[in-house]
């Protein structure tokens, strides 16, 4: 499985306005109802992304193809980035999809931790991420692997969630978490944790 994954970065005074024209673009491109969109209102990033899962590569060479001839998506996308700083297309391999959600609707805000990993040393941190069993607000958290590496790092783990009041405090995460922690400090060079807005089309 994969994720095909654009990422904003509005001008500040576009904000709102590119989650709107984001809504009308996953119309024209037919993906209305398969992912989602986020928002960087809470963190510092301030990216807005939308998102859509494919079975295969093929699926997604596909889709673009068929999207890259629709000269409306193409003006919008265009009209779109000139609101914006920033604008990158990435495509991630999802080696463990999340689990525990049947209604994506009812998720408002995604958590996502960033991994910046060792060379040589992806498939230790892989293999710890996918032992990692505990649980955010019933849900077990996703394992994405971007095919091509940006700043954030070059593996993610989230989940999108309900409430805010389903993250935990510094000590409870501690307690939760200390024996990944550890088992990651010789294969890791940093960590960023990202909280964003949520909402599905």
């Amino acid at each position: 499985m994969y994720l095909f994954r654009s990422f904003r970065k509005p001008k500040l005074e576009h904000h709102y306005k590119i989650i709107d024209e984001t809504i009308e673009l996953r119309k024209l491109m037919g993906w209305t109802g398969h992912g989602g969109i986020t928002n960087g209102m809470l963190n510092p990033s301030g990216m807005v992304s939308h998102y859509r899962r494919f079975d295969s590569l093929s699926e997604i060479d596909n889709h673009l193809s068929s999207a890259q001839s629709n000269p409306k998506v193409g003006e919008k996308i265009t009209q779109m980035n000139k609101m914006c700083d920033r604008y990158a297309n990435m495509i991630f391999e999802v080696i463990r999809p999340v689990d525990g959600i049947s209604d994506l609707s009812e998720y408002k805000f995604m958590v996502q931790w960033w991994f910046k990993v060792k060379p040589g040393h992806l498939g230790n941190v892989v293999d710890i991420l996918s032992d990692f069993q505990v649980e955010i607000g019933g849900v077990k958290p996703f394992i994405q692997m971007p095919l091509s590496t940006p700043d954030l790092g070059d593996i993610t783990m989230g989940t999108p969630i309900k409430s805010l009041s389903v993250i935990r405090s510094f000590s409870e995460s501690r307690k939760a978490t200390s024996s990944m922690i550890d088992s990651l400090k010789e294969h890791i060079i940093g960590t960023k944790r990202m909280l964003s807005g949520h909402r599905t089309d």
